[in-house]
């Protein structure tokens, strides 16, 4: 009995730890959200978007973006967005043409019948309301965060996925901070960061190295490229951060910090630990032997689990390092790119992260799906095959 009570104790400490990592991980993705919007209203493009709507209701024909280049579905967030016409038929004239039942009077009187639906339709500009404001978007994708099914799941089954992706958004919510604020007396304070940005992010490296892809937008949003990203207002040029050194030398500093006290725990020499590593930290990168009955990673939402599952032994050491290294393909073309949305580039990362390991899972995917719905100009602007794509 005291035994069970135990274990029924422990358990209700573990699902609590994880409700609150899940959280954490949604104030933390409101806060990122907010002051992803923050940035981006501060923007060129954003103006452009404000201009373009002032333009449109002193006089429709003057735009200062042209239309075809407005995205289609913008209207959804309140942007400004292509303009669609709809085919409005005169329903009464076009039953006094079809009432003609005399055959040759409706073969000679073809041509006239269908001008006549021509001349009695019209064309009207649709006007529609947006489903959501660029403000509401943070607040949703947080409370999808903490509701989704996925998660509590996961969590059920005493998985600590939640755990390391609280850490990890802890990491991008201390990145996107200000570099300052204002005091009550109208004094500015600076905000440190630094640490805790390369804290958080150290630490959910070391549980999975799969979180080091977000090193590269949490650089960029502390000053890295700032001389070629696109100019913002004077205000928020004051809160930007430029410190990308100082976070990048301790976030190493304490990845290696962490290695060398868990190889003290371990004991042993070198090897000994390199070889706990294998076993624990390699399978979430690299398709491996978790075991000595040579078993691999099964079934996933990856693409060469079934790879790994049918190739010969003589093979397999060099297809594991070749796939292992294919994500990191993607990272130099993905920055160049996307260097001016850091956000863009997290949720980028993350997706394809959730396509390429070894253990992906819907836990993973779901997350990018999120950072993916940070960003709405984004998504206003992708094509249909894009969007069928992310599902």
């Amino acid at each position: 009995a005291p035994l069970k009570s135990s274990n029924s104790l422990l358990w209700i400490v573990q699902r609590l730890l994880l409700l609150l990592a899940d959280g954490v991980g949604a104030y933390c993705i409101y806060q990122i959200g907010k002051r992803v919007y923050e940035m981006e209203n501060d923007s060129i493009e954003a103006e452009i978007e404000r201009d373009t709507k002032i333009c449109e209701k002193m006089n429709p024909k003057l735009s200062v973006v042209p239309e075809k280049l407005r995205p289609v579905r913008g209207w959804i967030f309140g942007l400004s967005n292509q303009v669609l016409d709809e085919v409005v038929v005169d329903e009464t004239s076009s039953a006094d043409v079809n009432g003609n039942a005399d055959g040759k009077e409706q073969q000679s009187n073809g041509k006239h019948s269908t001008n006549l639906d021509q001349s009695s339709s019209s064309r009207q500009h649709l006007k529609r309301e947006p489903i959501l404001t660029l403000e509401q978007v943070p607040l949703l994708v947080s409370l999808l965060y903490f509701s989704n099914p996925v998660s509590m799941i996961a969590n059920s089954t005493g998985s600590l996925r939640s755990i390391w992706d609280a850490l990890a958004l802890t990491a991008l919510y201390y990145a996107t901070k200000q570099s300052s604020t204002i005091s009550k007396e109208g004094i500015p304070i600076k905000v440190k960061s630094v640490s805790s940005t390369a804290t958080f992010l150290a630490i959910a490296t070391y549980v999975d190295v799969g979180y080091a892809m977000f090193l590269v937008p949490i650089l960029l949003w502390r000053g890295l490229l700032r001389g070629y990203q696109q100019k913002s207002s004077l205000k928020h040029q004051r809160g930007q951060h430029n410190d990308w050194k100082a976070v990048l030398s301790l976030y190493l500093c304490y990845l290696i910090g962490l290695h060398c006290l868990a190889s003290l725990l371990v004991g042993g020499n070198s090897n000994e630990y390199k070889s706990v590593m294998i076993q624990t930290m390699l399978p979430n990168v690299a398709f491996v032997d978790q075991d000595q009955s040579g078993s691999v990673p099964g079934p996933s939402m990856g693409l060469h689990w079934y790879f790994f599952v049918q190739i010969f032994d003589r093979f397999r050491s060099y297809f594991t390092i070749f796939v292992s290294g294919v994500p990191a393909m993607f990272v130099i073309p993905l920055t160049i790119r996307l260097y001016r949305c850091p956000s863009v580039l997290a949720a980028a990362f993350q997706l394809l992260w959730a396509v390429f390991r070894p253990t992906t899972t819907i836990h993973t995917l779901t997350l990018g799906l999120l950072l993916a719905m940070l960003n709405p100009r984004t998504i206003a602007r992708m094509r249909n095959a894009s969007l069928i794509s992310l599902f």
